[in-house]
């Protein structure tokens, strides 16, 4: 019998919230799933546990790795032997609402989705809620012309068109109709080559779908260690932020009319650029070497493209004083402005 579902979550060094995780996975309100758990090589009790909770639920299948290869290996493992009708992802150190697998399944099949996207929250180490909830509208994106608006929305915003909207989202918070990646064959591509690889994951698949659906459910619950940021600079990070930015722009060229894309891939360009900015400016690196990583970030082509379009006057007060001072050099802005945050 084919499950409903198929919750694929990779594992790595995450003892204390793990089984937070799996408890909120066996207790959904939808019975009929399948729970792949994907060791890659943990070093500490985490493949004990996935053990322990396989020898007590059939439903749980756990695969463990020969090699650590990251998040996005992990999941294609998961996918390999995945046999539900739509598949989703965890990530092992977050947790999902009981009634969330339901919902959002009786929503693919009443309108016949390919992708259903819900909504997240940012919760503290110990669950506790620490943003506001925005409101996101419910929209269902039908054929092919009407998914590619969808894609444009996953690319960015367009500053110059009132309707327009940004769809941030991670594969965590989406349901997959499995027989689409049999069909296609796309995979993740892995987190060590790219940041952001639900992003890149996005522009692969969505060209292949023919629905998509937006429900406003907050459901997925996201932790995060607040305390973490002074030590999330590194080289290889930076590294991949730019292949990231590459990857987005050479997906542009080949996939649309420059014209149609180029406010959207903008808006996509100016978050990557502020997550350099926050992580170049929280690190732990020494003021001098962080004015001279921020001033080289700045002189970045991509930037010094945006600098020159019309765009850049569509965008709100914030973005504005960030590009004013970018287009500038003044590192030591950005050192003041995330230090007053921190702070």
């Amino acid at each position: 019998m084919i499950p409903k579902v198929s919750i694929i979550v990779p594992i790595y060094n995450v003892e204390k919230f793990l089984p937070c995780c799996i408890e909120s996975l066996l207790n959904q309100t939808l019975k009929d799933i399948e729970i792949i758990l994907v060791d890659d090589v943990s070093p500490d009790n985490c493949p004990r546990i996935c053990d322990e909770y396989a020898s007590k639920d059939p439903r749980i299948k756990v695969v463990h790795k020969e090699e650590n290869q990251g998040l996005g290996m992990g999941r294609n493992s998961g996918l390999v032997i995945a046999s539900g009708e739509y598949v989703t992802f965890c990530d092992s150190d977050d947790f999902v609402e009981l009634n969330t697998y339901k919902t959002v399944y009786n929503t693919c099949i009443q309108k016949d989705l390919d992708i259903c996207c819900f909504q997240h929250r940012r919760v503290a180490l110990d669950g506790t809620p620490l943003n506001v909830e925005s409101q996101v509208e419910e929209k269902y994106f039908i054929g092919n012309e009407n998914v590619y608006q969808f894609l444009l929305g996953i690319i960015g915003r367009n500053p110059e068109d009132k309707e327009s909207v940004t769809y941030s989202m991670s594969t965590c918070m989406a349901l997959f109709r499995r027989e689409r990646f049999i069909a296609t064959g796309i995979k993740f591509k892995s987190e060590r080559t790219y940041a952001s690889e639900d992003l890149i994951f996005m522009l692969d698949f969505l060209p292949f779908i023919n629905s998509v659906g937006v429900i406003p459910n907050i459901f997925y619950n996201y932790r995060i260690n607040p305390n973490s940021i002074s030590h999330s600079y590194s080289k290889e990070k930076l590294y991949r932020l730019f292949n990231s930015m590459e990857y987005v722009r050479s997906y542009c060229h080949s996939n649309f009319e420059w014209k149609i894309c180029k406010n959207h891939y903008y808006t996509q360009i100016l978050r990557f650029i502020k997550i350099i900015l926050r992580y170049t400016s929280y690190s732990n690196l020494s003021f001098k070497k962080k004015i001279q990583m921020l001033n080289e970030v700045s002189h970045h082509p991509f930037l010094e493209e945006l600098y020159l379009d019309p765009v850049c006057k569509k965008y709100n007060i914030t973005n504005r004083i960030i590009l004013y001072f970018l287009k500038h050099h003044c590192g030591l802005f950005f050192i003041f402005l995330y230090q007053l945050k921190h702070d």
